[in-house]
């Protein structure tokens, strides 16, 4: 079930969505989770405040999935290191190898990671957000927020999973040149944990700004899980319904990410090429506009998208779309039918110093 809230009352939300059966067991979430609102309502006097479901008592946001953790360490790199960016990108493009330190420390992998911050500063869907004085660049990251309908104290995962009351999509602002959440939103429907559970690994996202999607994201491998994550929480603490935790960005979730590269592509005059383009920082720090031809980086491997050194992927590919992140395309299989698959171009592209490049090929000046 799903609910909302209407003049500052929780009303349940009717869209025609889950599959029109009810029991027991997920009567009795609904009617927690609807508790948990009821008892927890936002400022109605703040304007950015009163859509909100609820108001948080308290805010843990967690960093679950390896991928956000690795591509947004590059991205940052690349945002204000790009000479180390630079040679990093070299060496990927010559060996294919993640680099090392940009991924999570050990304890990573131990236990769940989490940082605590305002719970007062959440604001409603379609609120307006204005840069800080002092922030250059206001990011996004797209998340899952669970909030707790039963208190908890020293839980095991399975005691804290079904503790969780509901679910709400979460964005977590935040100020990258000073790296620091600023703020956060939540959507205005928060929906039954009975209704996300089950597909918690297969769940799709979009970041949408100003109208326009820039990403579109899976949650994909999760290093914990929430019950895992939420457990950890309450080692040694008391935890409340109505307290709010994050999952941490899905992988794509996050604009830092893609800060590496922003790609356009096009074909050549006899569509012989699929070219792409990016303006690549030189070890000079100048910039320069280039292109390479995609064909000598994806193979078309049994009606699948793979990166491989001269691949020439369109003598049997064709209907290729592309958002600047991944590109796809329908593809022939060995079986005679078309297959569309995709693939993400930051997972081979590289800059050369100041080129574009793939598996040691170096693209040329963009002419036009």
């Amino acid at each position: 079930m799903k609910f909302h809230r209407v003049n500052n009352e929780v009303v349940e939300l009717h869209n025609g969505g889950g599959d029109g059966t009810s029991t027991s067991s997920n009567k009795a979430q609904a009617h927690g989770l609807f508790k948990v609102l009821q008892d927890n309502p936002p400022d109605a006097s703040d304007p950015l405040k009163r859509a909100l479901p609820f108001q948080p008592r308290s805010y843990r946001d967690f960093m679950l999935f390896e991928r956000h953790y690795y591509d947004a360490a590059a991205g940052m790199t690349q945002l204000y290191r790009p000479v180390i960016a630079n040679i990093v990108n070299l060496l990927f493009g010559l060996t294919g190898v993640d680099f090392p330190f940009f991924k999570p420390h050990a304890l990573w992998y131990e236990q769940p990671i989490f940082y605590q911050s305002n719970h007062l500063a959440f604001y409603a869907d379609r609120a307006p957000v204005h840069y800080p004085k002092y922030c250059e660049y206001l990011d996004v990251e797209l998340e899952l927020g669970a909030v707790l309908g039963k208190p908890l104290f020293n839980a095991s995962p399975e005691e804290a999973t079904a503790a969780i009351a509901g679910f709400c999509v979460f964005n977590d602002f935040s100020a990258r040149n000073v790296q620091m959440a600023e703020m956060s939103c939540i959507s205005s429907a928060v929906v039954s944990a009975d209704e996300i559970l089950p597909r918690i690994n297969d769940l799709t996202g979009r970041v949408v700004i100003n109208d326009k999607t820039v990403s579109e994201c899976k949650t994909g491998r999760w290093q914990f899980t929430i019950g895992e994550a939420i457990a950890h929480a309450s080692k040694g603490t008391r935890l409340y319904p109505g307290e709010f935790f994050g999952s941490g960005t899905f992988p794509g979730g996050a604009g830092v990410e893609r800060a590496r590269f922003q790609y356009t592509i096009k074909t050549n005059t006899d569509c012989t090429a699929l070219l792409v383009r990016a303006d690549c920082d030189t070890l000079a720090f100048e910039r320069r506009a280039t292109q390479l031809d995609l064909n000598y980086c994806i193979a078309n491997l049994d009606g699948q998208l793979v990166p491989q050194k001269d691949g020439y992927f369109t003598t049997s590919c064709i209907e290729w779309t592309t958002d600047g992140i991944d590109i796809g395309a329908k593809c022939l299989g060995q079986d005679g039918n078309g297959w569309k698959s995709t693939v993400r171009l930051n997972d081979f592209l590289c800059n050369d110093d100041g080129w574009i490049s793939c598996f040691g090929r170096r693209g040329e000046k963009t002419l036009d």
